[in-house]
């Protein structure tokens, strides 16, 4: 497990993110939280009955299949996000409309189950991805959505994001 992985500083990406990067507690190694929030996450969607599994908690709200489809595919953006820019790739890369994403990610819905599978494998690719980035890589900045942002910003975001929606399904699906 890398020790050097620091809280991003304020030049390593938009205002924006930092909604998610301050849900990694200080003090707590970021793969550490990660574990924690998924495991919780997990065991929340497997708690759930299975008439929940398509449950808005409002009209034109997503899902929880939906929600948990929008992790799934905000995951392997940001991942891909990092990959770029941990490589030294200096294209700047495209934005995501996360509606239109859930729109027709919602025509080919698998079961939760399934659903948790792929998050769990994602996850732990992810994972061991993160951990093979040196000092210099994790600190890289590049461009996402015409915005400058560093690996390690994205790796914060990414465990923030997942926590930051596990907060909404608890608070509203339940």
């Amino acid at each position: 497990m890398n020790n050097f992985i620091d809280k991003p500083q304020a030049d390593e990406c938009s205002e924006y993110f930092y909604k998610y990067i301050n849900k990694v507690p200080i003090g707590k190694h970021v793969f550490e939280f990660m574990q924690e929030v998924d495991a919780d996450l997990i065991s929340t969607l497997l708690a759930l009955p299975a008439e929940k599994h398509n449950y808005a908690y409002a009209e034109g709200k997503w899902t929880v299949q939906n929600l948990f489809q929008h992790l799934i595919d905000a995951e392997r953006i940001f991942t891909y996000r990092a990959l770029c820019i941990a490589r030294n790739d200096k294209t700047s890369l495209p934005g995501f409309e996360e509606n239109e994403y859930a729109k027709e990610a919602s025509k080919c819905l698998p079961k939760l189950e399934k659903q948790i599978e792929e998050f769990k494998l994602l996850r732990e690719s992810n994972l061991l991805f993160f951990s093979s980035l040196n000092r210099k890589s994790l600190e890289r900045k590049g461009i996402a959505n015409n915005k400058p942002i560093s690996v390690q910003a994205i790796m914060f975001i990414m465990v923030g994001h997942v926590q930051h929606h596990l907060e909404v399904l608890k608070g509203r699906y339940l």
